[in-house]
């Protein structure tokens, strides 16, 4: 499983994107098959896991103080089956990590896909002849958007204005660790408005955004290469996705985090393995985060009777059966523990419905957009639409009913 973190489907070339920026994930999609609506439940990268691993949603974890660790993982249930698990590069969240025979934590944001392939590969080496789970978590298109040289110049327009790289506290190059936190804040808030009064400078930053994504393509490239040497290719199944997405003022912001709408929730979700996965394929239905794990069960024919929330995608991948799934999704609680939600958002074929929360005032905005007609979901029809934006509504309280079951199942009976 490799997961790149924060990376937008429509900045892959299989995803129909202009620029050349994934040549090895788009030669991974021909070789198998490719969601073209898949969704994120969370823009926040280690409840996202939290999700893929336990095939539950955030709301779940969320009232249960934020952790996952009372429920059944992916790697748990693939070590009671005897295969070796391993983990390479982060943030997953220490509960997940926990999990796997062997954790270890990538060097953050920055250049870290190099040593992840190195640590993964040397453990390749020694593992490849068990039944075996490989992880890779690529935080390289992660902001600060920095790729090294020459990815740096492959789709830059002649750099930037240099006032720009020298704004106080500017994340997007001088960020690290120790940096004081007001600073940060302070830039990120800034910097909406600059990009806006500067489009340039957001073409620069997009163009770096997208130099990552190649950098960390050309490193699963070399990975590829070593389970070709290995001869792991043709009985290996092998998936790319992402946790969620960045937006670059689509809506008014920065980043990930605060916003629901699909340029931060729709991610890229390919699987490959021949002879079981249909080649060259695309599904064009709404298919979950939550879905992947128990697809992965399902193919195993692992079947380890635990409570999830997603479900296998193998009937639609094999004979095209529509399962009709909505996608939902939820802004992080502050603090994780709190029963007060945050925005929640239904994804249909066609529509998507947000309910945002003012937390100061505790009053609730609805929107509604046609995201066939409209998918920069840019007209809010939820005056237009009032019968869809009511019952989109009323599934989307019973989807947060449904998680607060989970959560909290019944005693049982002495």
């Amino acid at each position: 499983m490799i997961v790149v973190d924060i990376l937008r489907a429509d900045h892959l070339g299989c995803y129909g994107y202009h620029r050349d920026t994934s040549p090895h994930i788009d030669a991974l999609a021909k070789e198998g098959t490719l969601f073209t609506q898949a969704f994120s439940p969370v823009p926040a990268g280690p409840l996202s896991m939290y999700s893929i691993f336990t095939s539950l949603y955030p709301p779940v974890f969320q009232s249960n103080g934020g952790s996952p660790k009372r429920f059944a993982t992916l790697p748990k249930i693939l070590k009671k089956e005897a295969y070796v698990t391993a983990l390479f590069g982060g943030p997953t969240g220490p509960l997940i990590g926990q999990d796997f025979d062997t954790d270890s934590p990538g060097v953050g944001a920055g250049f870290a896909a190099p040593y992840i392939n190195e640590k993964a590969i040397a453990w390749l080496r020694t593992n490849s002849k068990k039944r075996f789970f490989l992880y890779l978590n690529y935080t390289d298109a992660h902001n600060p958007y920095t790729p090294p040289r020459p990815y740096d110049k492959l789709f830059s327009r002649g750099g930037v204005d240099e006032r720009f790289k020298k704004l106080p506290g500017n994340i997007l190059f001088y960020f690290h660790d120790d940096f004081p936190r007001e600073i940060v804040d302070e830039a990120v808030s800034r910097l909406p408005s600059y990009l806006k009064k500067h489009p340039r400078a957001l073409e620069y930053v997009i163009s770096q955004y997208d130099g990552e994504i190649k950098y960390v393509d050309d490193q699963i490239g070399v990975l590829l290469d070593e389970m070709k040497g290995l001869r792991l290719l043709d009985d290996t199944l092998i998936i790319v996705t992402s946790d969620h997405a960045d937006e670059f003022l689509e809506h008014g912001e920065l980043f990930h985090g605060n916003h629901l709408y699909d340029e931060t929730m729709h991610v890229p979700f390919i699987v490959r393995l021949p002879g079981i996965i249909p080649k060259n394929k695309l599904i064009d239905k709404v298919v979950r985060s939550i879905d992947i794990m128990p697809t992965i069960l399902d193919i195993l024919d692992i079947h380890p009777g635990i409570t999830i929330q997603g479900i296998s995608l193998m009937p639609l991948v094999n004979h095209d059966v529509d399962l009709n799934l909505n996608a939902y999704s939820e802004t992080k609680r502050h603090p994780p523990s709190a029963m007060q939600r945050g925005d929640i958002a239904i994804r249909t074929a066609r529509w998507k419905f947000i309910s945002t929360r003012d937390p100061k005032a505790d009053t609730y905005g609805y929107e509604l957009y046609d995201v066939k007609s409209d998918p920069k979901e840019s007209i809010n029809l939820v005056e237009r639409e009032p019968e869809v934006a009511r019952e989109l509504k009323k599934e989307l309280t019973g989807w947060l009913d449904d998680c607060q079951k989970v959560a909290s199942p019944p005693k049982a009976q002495p």
